[in-house]
């Protein structure tokens, strides 16, 4: 357990970090795509089926992250931020006195 955030958890596995779990919403990663297919299958067997991504893209906690080049990251929440506007229940295309 993370002593900083105890919603999260970390694993050394052959000397590099390899899992981070938040709540319900879980990033595996590993330099060895091995390490991570391990990983992957005792969670499936312990929770059924996953939802698993792999690349570039993905969505992690309601962000969208597209892993770029030279170790950028792209974050975007257009789909959460519509969610709170549409959850308002008010037009927002009116200006304010």
């Amino acid at each position: 357990i993370n002593p900083y955030d105890r919603c999260v958890a970390n694993k050394m596995i052959n000397s590099s970090q390899c899992i981070v779990f938040y709540v319900d919403d879980n990033n595996v990663s590993h330099v060895d795509p091995a390490v991570n297919d391990q990983i992957l299958q005792i969670m499936s067997d312990h929770f059924g089926d996953l939802t698993i991504t792999r690349g570039k893209k993905h969505t992690f906690l309601g962000m969208d992250l597209l892993f770029t080049e030279g170790r950028k990251v792209e974050i975007l929440m257009e789909e959460q931020c519509q969610e709170a506007v549409d959850a308002f229940g008010e037009d927002l295309s009116t200006p304010v006195p």
